[in-house]
């Protein structure tokens, strides 16, 4: 929550935030990622990832905001 609370105050100064904190989406979840995820736990792959996210992600994460 105090990740929340910093990502609010940010915004309240007028900066522009991505948040990627919390919250529920407002759209049904895509079919490809409802297949992905289902062939994900099929082939085994139920444990968490570190907190920080894998390189890959991280890297796609990036290109994509900036």
């Amino acid at each position: 929550m105090a990740a929340k609370a910093r990502v609010d105050g940010l915004r309240a100064e007028g900066r522009s935030i991505v948040d990627f904190t919390i919250g529920e989406p407002d759209f049904a979840t895509p079919a490809h990622i409802v297949e992905a995820g289902a062939a994900a736990l099929a082939a085994g792959h139920t444990r968490y990832t570190a907190a920080t996210g894998t390189p890959a992600l991280r890297r796609a994460i990036a290109d994509k905001l900036h």
